[in-house]
Formats: C-alpha cells, structure tokens, sequence
C-alpha cells in the first residue's frame, strides 16, 4: 500500500511505513523510529508525536489519525476515512 503523509498543505511519501487493514475504511499505520520522515515533517517518533497526522493511503484520505504505541521500533497510528 502507498502511503502519504499532509505536511504544510502537501501529501510527503512515507515509504518505510507498513499498513495493517482493519476494515474497508480503517488502517493501523507503523513508521520506523529510525526513519527520516520524522524529522522531514518535524514529527517526534512517539505515539504522541504522530496524533493528528493525516494519511493518504493507496488513494484515499483519512481523518486524523490517534497515536496509540511505539513497541518493535515502530510507531503506531491508527486512523480511518468516512
């Protein structure tokens, strides 16, 4: 799945990011604590530091999204799009 991530009014690719499916309309987002798109986007890696963030997931935008973990070297974000 591609996944983009809104920065300042525009979509920046997220490609280390893995995305789980948890129905037709809902996604658990995981980013790498070691990728650079955290500092890109000025976003700390922590569960706290990913709260609000808009995705654009194989071509649908979510609402913004809930840091809900960091386990594994990843941090977790789920969100959804209505």
């Amino acid at each position: 799945m591609s996944v983009e991530v809104l920065h300042a009014g525009r979509f920046q690719v997220c490609e280390a990011a893995v995305v789980e499916t948890i129905s037709s309309n809902a996604w658990t987002v995981k980013i790498p604590v070691n990728d650079p798109i955290h500092r890109r986007l000025r976003r700390k890696p922590t569960p706290e530091g990913w709260d609000g963030a808009v995705f654009f997931i194989d071509g649908v935008e979510t609402e913004p999204g809930l840091g809900s973990g960091l386990a594994n070297g990843f941090v977790t974000v789920g969100t959804y799009a209505i």
